[in-house]
């Protein structure tokens, strides 16, 4: 605007702006006098008024509010901007809902100023995270007390304290993913040595015999037991097709019939399966993966993670189930854990809980009762099966690799000899 133009010539009144029966509702209800008394002056009075006051003279739940729609973003690697953004979202939610007279910082003069600024601030470190951070700055607040009377200094607080462990978290990173690196290199270098071992061995043929003139002793390997010739009992409530004491397998009933029980019996499993998943009251699973239920109302997808020690649940499944009614009580561990989630960040859990999990399988339910997890700060809706509850089922994922493996190697020799065998003869064939 040129300075020398004048003000009043320039500047639309606010009055204008507004439709005109709006206006004309706004004078009769609301100010109670002729549209003509109603100036600019008055109108940004009471805007600024209905700002500050409560939707609907409604306290909502802070506590609840606050845990549900204020988030920092991790992912956000600038820890000055990360707090800002933390902020400034949590004076959007305060104005969104209209909160200001009780949140708004506000004059420091004014008589409540230091009440609004202790309550500002409570809310503000309650949902910071990591939650390492925030038990840092707790304590931190028993020595330095201002830090809970004045949003500013706990801001630098914040981000002082942030920065140390956004370069500890950073240098963690690096450390691990050199050993990474160092674990795949000696991996390589253990293939390569085994193959090169065995590329080394020459089998001995059925009619050759050993340079020192000894006759070789005929070797062979134990053969696998073939389970499918052993009779098996039949089973205790009878053939699953025609009821006879014989197994499905060994059924004689014509094939068109047989077709027709085994399609039977797969909608019968299906219906079980949805009777399962219908007593739950609500559904955060995806279509077409393992799903759960959780202290039998809630279903949620669920992974078998052999990298993971611990089975753990996110913060906003507990929430789900609080929601619905159930009881789930938080454990604060003694020793914090950190843990690495898919994405490469380290996360810190304090709290643990125990569920009632049931598996849904096309077999039947498992029961996993009060099983123990680790809570995590995220929004996702799936449940990880631990490592230690994997094999506690009898199910140990490196064990059968183990077994595959040995297996297929054994296999591929195309021989009947033993490896002592030729380790044997390796060490008497030197002149």
């Amino acid at each position: 605007m040129d300075a020398k133009e004048d003000f009043d010539s320039v500047v639309v009144p606010i009055s204008s702006t507004i439709d005109s029966r709006i206006l004309d509702t706004l004078a009769r209800y609301v100010f109670r006098r002729p549209v003509a008394e109603i100036n600019d002056e008055l109108l940004v009075e009471t805007i600024k008024k209905r700002c500050s006051s409560l939707k609907n003279g409604y306290v909502p739940d802070l506590d609840k509010l606050f845990k549900a729609k204020l988030k920092m973003d991790l992912k956000e690697e600038d820890t000055e901007v990360r707090f800002l953004n933390y902020f400034a979202l949590f004076d959007q939610i305060v104005e969104e809902h209209g909160l200001n007279s009780i949140l708004d910082p506000g004059r420091e003069d004014a008589p409540d100023y230091a009440e609004r600024m202790a309550l500002r601030c409570k809310y503000l470190l309650a949902n910071v995270t990591p939650e390492m951070l925030r038990l840092e700055i707790e304590r931190l607040a028993l020595v330095r007390p201002e830090l809970k009377k004045n949003d500013m200094l706990l801001f630098e607080a914040l981000v002082a304290r942030g920065r140390e462990q956004q370069h500890y978290h950073s240098l963690m990173q690096e450390l691990r993913m050199g050993d990474k690196g160092r674990r795949k290199d000696t991996e390589k270098e253990t293939h390569a040595a085994s193959g090169n071992k065995k590329t080394d061995r020459a089998p001995l043929k059925a009619d050759q015999e050993p340079r020192d003139g000894s006759k070789k002793t005929a070797t062979t390997k134990p053969t696998r037991s073939n389970t499918s010739n052993v009779a098996k009992p039949p089973p205790r409530d009878g053939c699953l097709l025609c009821g006879g004491p014989h197994w499905m397998s060994n059924c004689d009933l014509p094939e068109d019939k047989k077709k027709e029980a085994q399609e039977r019996l797969s909608e019968n499993k299906k219906s079980r399966v949805s009777a399962k998943k219908a007593k739950a009251k609500k559904s955060l699973a995806v279509n077409g993966e393992r799903t759960a239920i959780l202290n039998e109302v809630l279903e949620v997808s669920f992974r078998a993670d052999t990298a993971a020690d611990r089975n753990v649940l996110s913060r906003h499944v507990v929430q789900e189930l609080t929601e619905l009614g159930c009881d789930v009580p938080t454990l604060t561990m003694e020793a914090p854990l950190e843990v690495e989630v898919a994405d490469g960040r380290t996360m810190v859990c304090g709290e643990r809980c125990e569920v009632n999990v049931e598996l849904v399988t096309a077999a039947g339910p498992v029961h996993l009762r009060k099983l123990s997890c680790l809570i995590i700060d995220s929004d996702s809706d799936e449940f990880l099966l631990g490592d230690e509850t994997l094999k506690s089922l009898g199910i140990n994922v490196d064990q059968q690799l183990e077994q595959l493996a040995a297996r297929v190697s054994t296999e591929e020799d195309h021989d009947d000899i033993s490896d002592d065998d030729i380790a044997s003869h390796s060490s008497t064939a030197m002149p």
